[in-house]
């Protein structure tokens, strides 16, 4: 009691002050502390890196490659499981875009995931090379009757790129070509990538090429009249 009553108002005061500021810097110390542990604590989410290999040995198996690698009016039917099925499935993760920048374009199973694609209110825009518009089976005029903007090159030189962008945010990629041969016949990859830099270089020539073979000043695209070689004779 004695030494209580030693103590000056100032003191008390100075005690007091000291107190009330240790407590404050704990409880910065305490916030700090909770933001670096959320942080810390959220699951590191991996770059996807998902592949798909071609042929499709299911359907192989199903005895449809010696028929489907001819020019017969027969398509790939929609099944479960497989490479197919799989490309299917990713491209249907589109929910605002789908921009299509493909070689050539002649199957019926992948042309109607497009046109179903289409139907659900995502914005599709597709660019291919112009002599395979000439292709027999090609989609380009089924895709147009979707209402599917469709763009191509115009010269000697073959557009001869693979690849599709979902959304702005994942890029497919890889040898393949959109056609039945590719699918049951040739060896084949496409690689599915969310990578943010390679996202944005695709996204970055996919529009310097649609820009590119613009020719709505000039000519609008409302038909095609293009010699049409044998898919055999392309090996697609």
């Amino acid at each position: 009691m004695d030494f209580l009553k030693q103590i000056t108002p100032i003191s008390k005061r100075r005690v007091l002050f000291s107190v009330l500021s240790l407590s404050f810097f704990i409880e910065i110390l305490y916030k700090l502390y909770k933001r670096r542990r959320r942080a810390t604590g959220k699951a590191k989410v991996s770059p996807r890196t998902q592949t798909i290999w071609f042929p499709d040995t299911k359907l192989v198996n199903r005895g449809l490659r010696r028929r489907l690698s001819s020019e017969s009016s027969e398509d790939v039917s929609s099944y479960d499981g497989g490479p197919l099925t799989q490309l299917a499935d990713v491209l249907n993760e589109a929910t605002r875009t789908l921009d299509l920048c493909v070689y050539c374009f002649t199957s019926q199973y992948l042309g109607d995931v497009v046109i179903g694609i289409q139907g659900k209110g995502v914005v599709v825009r597709f660019i291919t090379d112009l002599q395979q518009m000439g292709m027999s089976k090609c989609q380009v005029d089924r895709l147009l009757k979707a209402g599917v903007s469709v763009r191509h090159n115009k010269g000697e030189f073959l557009m001869h790129n693979k690849y599709a962008i979902l959304d702005g945010t994942t890029v497919l990629t890889g040898s393949f070509n959109w056609t039945n041969n590719a699918t049951v016949a040739n060896h084949e990859n496409i690689v599915v990538l969310d990578l943010q830099q390679v996202v944005e270089d695709y996204k970055k020539n996919f529009e310097t090429l649609w820009n590119k073979f613009d020719y709505s000043k000039k000519s609008n695209l409302t038909a095609i009249d293009v010699e049409r070689p044998s898919m055999s004779a392309m090996g697609l």
